[in-house]
């Protein structure tokens, strides 16, 4: 819908632009940009480029760029990188692997109209950045999150309801982590401080349902219930021809996942896999129930936690949902849900951004460091649903104001070598009072660090419009490390 269409030289279904910088000491980047106007030339238009990481808010390099832009023509324009070169080579020495880059184009206005101020912004595109490097460059080294100190050690006790994990931090004992032996979740993450990072009460536990949508709730059902009330009309349609033509939250509800009466978790047995001085390592099998019934398994999930002196904490989940799904056709979610302790209201991320965005709606949200509250993050619609998600993160920091706080990564898939993006929101309210609330003024007005911050971190996330290509049902595996900051 942009009336300037920009584009590689050679077309690339990843939009990727490959810069070698191997032999050189700069980099230029070409693209097209096609004048879609019938009727005037690019002339209103001031156009920037800026290249980011996902190393800081601030941008590697920017600058400016001349566009002619006849009518109904495509002019190519080089694009000079070559004030990026010496951080991007610092940047791949310290951190080897860990860096992405984009560059983004912007097309504003250069005067005031009619309908406008200036420096509206008209145009926007963003295309990831691969450098390939000299071998010099490449010596880097991946490093660890940090160095642990060789004088902390780690030990474990366990009683019938927990299991907690102690920080040895030289003659100072602290508890560490604790896990639920009931569910199989996690309690409580303590900061150096002693603070509890989680909000008091609850726990980081499995998530499958979200506040529903217009879209989720709007089936043939609801069709024929509002135009002929009361007559039963629909229960003979589903009879004659399937729930197929239900709403997504019908099928949720009559599985067990809907937002209304979610399902309930239960751990079958932790087991404490292996104790050293530098890492724990606990397994949790977890049985998700309708309604806590042990004969109505819906999902049967494998948590394995491994626990470090350094601070951080892995959480791998291997997910298999049973068959009693198949009428579902998707989940709403696959991933994990917590309350925060009210003081980290500071977020910074590295993902879509800066306004909320899903799979089905995301192609204007660029990439790049992002910082917010969950007050600026959550989306009011009048009809109070699902809303505030950011897709695919990388990190994601939640902090108060002393800096003390937690770091959500993806952890690199051992194959490839690589961060699996997540998705993620943090919010005021939680998923169970927007699924109830019919209307905006019957959710409870919030301010930052006044209440428990709301966070779903998901592997899979459905689209706001219910569109099935971006929702999972097959066994689903991922990886997010936290890390106490």
């Amino acid at each position: 819908m942009q009336p300037v269409e920009i584009s590689l030289p050679i077309s690339s279904l990843d939009k990727t632009i490959r810069v070698d910088i191997s032999k050189t000491s700069s980099g230029d980047v070409k693209l097209k940009f096609k004048n879609r106007y019938s009727f005037r030339g690019l002339s209103h238009l001031v156009w920037t480029w800026e290249l980011s990481s996902n190393r800081s808010a601030n941008a590697v390099a920017n600058g400016s760029i001349d566009v002619l832009g006849r009518v109904n023509a495509t002019e190519s324009v080089t694009i000079h990188l070559d004030g990026a070169i010496g951080s991007i080579h610092n940047f791949e020495k310290s951190t080897k692997g860990w860096n992405s880059y984009y560059l983004n184009i912007r097309g504003s206005l250069r005067t005031a109209t009619v309908w406008a101020e200036s420096g509206h912004t008209l145009v926007t595109e963003q295309f990831p950045v691969e450098f390939v490097f000299d071998e010099e460059t490449m010596v880097g080294k991946k490093s660890s999150v940090f160095d642990a100190d060789s004088q902390n050690t780690l030990s474990v006790s366990q009683d019938d309801s927990k299991i907690t994990v102690f920080r040895h931090i030289r003659s100072d004992v602290r508890p560490h982590v604790e896990i639920c032996k009931k569910t199989g979740t996690i309690l409580s993450v303590m900061s150096p401080s002693g603070t509890n990072l989680l909000s008091p009460g609850t726990s980081l536990a499995p998530n499958y349902s979200r506040a529903a949508t217009d879209n989720d709730s709007g089936g043939m059902e609801l069709i024929i219930a509002f135009n002929y009330p009361g007559s039963g009309l629909e229960k003979l349609w589903m009879k004659l021809f399937g729930v197929s033509t239900c709403s997504y939250q019908f099928r949720w509800k009559m599985v067990g996942v809907d937002q209304g009466k979610p399902p309930q978790f239960g751990c079958k047995g932790t087991n404490i896999l292996e104790v050293t001085d530098k890492y724990v390592e606990i397994e949790a099998i977890v049985s998700v129930t309708r309604d806590g019934n042990k004969d109505m398994e819906l999902i049967q999930q494998k948590i394995v936690y491994h626990i470090f002196i350094d601070g951080r904490v892995r959480m791998s989940n291997h997910v298999i949902p049973r068959a009693v799904l198949k009428d579902c056709v998707s989940l709403a979610r696959v991933g994990v849900s917590l309350a925060l302790n009210k003081s980290l209201y500071k977020v910074q991320y590295f993902g879509r951004g800066p306004f909320e965005n899903y799979e089905d709606r995301k192609a204007a949200a660029h990439m790049g460091v992002y910082e917010a509250t969950p007050k600026d993050m959550s989306y009011h619609y009048i009809f109070p649903s699902e809303n505030g998600n950011r897709s695919d993160c990388e990190w994601v920091a939640l902090r108060a104001t002393s800096g003390e706080g937690i770091c959500f990564c993806a952890h690199d898939e051992e194959e490839s070598g690589k961060r699996p993006p997540f998705h993620f929101s943090a919010l005021l309210h939680s998923a169970t009072e927007y699924h109830h609330a019919k209307h905006t003024c019957d959710l409870e007005h919030r301010e930052n660090g006044e209440h428990p911050i709301y966070v779903n971190l998901d592997h899979k996330l459905m689209g706001v419009a219910g569109d099935v290509r971006y929702v999972v049902l097959p066994c689903a595996t991922s990886r997010v490390t936290a890390r106490l900051l």
